[in-house]
Formats: structure tokens, C-alpha cells, sequence
């Protein structure tokens, strides 16, 4: 029943997504970010609708007048200096199989970003595109959330399988991403309620990240919260309201997510940071 309804939420977008290709752009990014087919039981997680949703758009690209071309911008340069340097690396990788399977997946997101680029030509447009990303996302946080308490945070919190979220480490990036558009798409949303609810992602969304229980997602949660005291507007209520937080987290996290978090201070000793390091330092 799941499945059934994810399928007709998206072949019902297609119509739109053919005659107005920028409402593509969003479908696009709700698959690509929340994966709500991952959601679902049978044939369905496996079925392309991603890619069902990327041609409709393209089609609907070339044939609508609402677009732009693409800006003769310095990041726009930079991005396709990028792409171009990626696929040449790859004719030099150690693993040729993987390298190529890895650049299939990034010119087919490069390729989508150039569209958006194209298509989402008005603020307007791009405060929808934000909305999505971001409440995507922000629904994975309020699911893990919730998961993390009801569990009493003894269970890690993972994204949908098989996706570039699916893994904890992934997840917590991700959503640390998130959390500066949730808090500013709140600040100026007119609807109460969606307000409320970019709050509540928020919150949730942090809830999650200390529960994937990875020590870098840990790590990067102090720097944005740090980053959003410093641009907050009233900086002795949101210093008070983080204190508050933390107090309250520090007496209800378990005693093995403490343990985990204390390995940051011996990292020589894991395996799994310094296989981290040395392939940092070998790229």
C-alpha cells in the first residue's frame, strides 16, 4: 500500500514536472534527498523513479520558455572545471571499476544541479527548493529522533538503506547541513504552522545527529552550533537555551554513547579514524 502510494504521488507529478519542468526540479530533489521509495516493501525500492522524474524534467526543459541559460558565473566555472577534473583523475584510478561507477553518479548529480540552475529563476522558486530539501531531510531527523527517545538512545540512528544517507556517518552529515535551513527558512515562514514544524525538525534533527553515534557528526553538531551563537540575534537567550540543552542531553544519553564520544581524545587508537587520516593524506 506504501509503495503503491509513493508510485502514484510521483507518476501523478510527471504531467507537472513535463509542462512545468522547474516543479520537476522539486520532485527530483524530494526522491533524491528523502527517498521516499526506500520507505516502502517490494519491486518499489528497487524501481528508477528518480530517473523516471530526471527525463520528464529534461524533456519539460527543453521545450518550456520559463528558463535561463546557464550564468556565465565563477562558481558555475569552477563546478565544470571540477566535473572536468574528476573524470580525468578517474583514467588514473586505482580501482577503475569503482572509479567509473562513482563517476556515473556524480555527472548524473551534476547534471541535475545545472538544471536547477536553469530552472529555478526567481526567489520564489528557490524558497521551494530550500522548503523541500531541507523538510526532506528534516523528516529523517524527526523520524531518528523520535527512534533515538523511544529507544532510550541505545540504537543508533541510520538513514533509509542503500541511499547516500543511509549510513550513520552520512546521516550525521547531512543533517548538520540541514540545520541552518531549517532555523532561517523558519525565521521568515509566514505559515504557523510550517514554522512550528521547521522549528520541530530542528530540534529533532539535532536529537538525531548525537544518536548516529558518530563521533565526526558529534564534532561538526559543536562547530554549527557554535556558528549559529555567533550569528544568533539575541546571543544570551540562544547561550542559555544551547546550555539548557546540553545539561538536559548530558543526563539522558547512555552511558556507551559517553563511552564512544571519550574515544575522540585517543583517535590514534582507532582503526577507523586513522584509516580516515591516511586517506586524507593519501588524496
Amino acid at each position: 500500500m506504501r509503495g503503491f502510494l509513493v508510485l502514484l504521488i510521483i507518476f501523478g507529478s510527471l504531467p507537472y514536472c513535463l509542462t512545468q519542468p522547474w516543479i520537476g526540479v522539486l520532485v527530483f530533489s524530494w526522491i533524491s534527498y528523502m527517498n521516499p521509495h526506500r520507505y516502502a516493501w517490494g519491486f518499489v525500492r528497487g524501481f528508477p523513479v528518480a530517473l523516471i522524474v530526471a527525463l520528464t524534467t529534461l524533456v519539460g526543459m527543453l521545450m518550456t520558455r520559463d528558463k535561463n541559460s546557464l550564468p556565465k558565473d565563477s562558481c558555475v566555472v569552477l563546478m565544470i572545471l571540477l566535473l572536468m577534473l574528476f573524470t580525468f583523475t578517474t583514467f588514473f584510478a586505482i580501482n577503475q571499476n569503482l572509479a567509473w561507477r562513482h563517476l556515473n553518479e556524480v555527472l548524473k548529480i551534476f547534471l541535475m544541479i545545472f538544471v536547477s540552475i536553469i530552472l529555478i529563476n526567481d526567489g520564489k522558486k528557490l524558497r521551494y527548493l530550500l522548503l523541500v530539501m531541507s523538510l526532506s531531510l528534516g523528516l529523517i531527523g524527526i523520524k531518528g529522533g523520535v527512534w533515538a527517545i523511544l529507544s532510550g538512545g541505545s540504537q543508533r540512528v541510520y538513514g533509509p538503506e542503500g541511499t547516500f544517507v543511509g549510513d550513520n556517518n552520512d546521516l550525521a552529515l547531512a543533517l548538520n547541513m540541514t540545520l541552518p535551513l531549517l532555523l532561517y527558512l523558519s525565521k521568515d515562514e509566514p505559515s504557523r504552522w510550517l514554522k512550528l514544524f521547521l522549528k520541530v525538525s530542528f530540534v529533532m534533527c539535532i536529537v538525531a545527529i548525537l544518536f548516529t553515534y558518530s563521533r565526526g557528526g558529534f564534532l561538526a553538531l559543536a562547530l554549527v552550533a557554535l556558528l549559529l551563537l555567533i550569528k544568533a540575534k539575541y546571543k544570551s537567550l540562544a547561550v542559555i537555551t544551547v546550555s539548557m540543552g546540553i545539561l538536559i542531553g548530558l543526563w539522558l544519553v547512555p552511558g556507551k554513547w559517553s563511552d564512544r564520544m571519550n574515544t575522540i581524545q585517543t583517535y590514534e587508537e582507532d582503526n577507523s579514524v586513522m584509516g580516515r587520516i591516511n586517506a586524507w593524506k593519501t588524496a
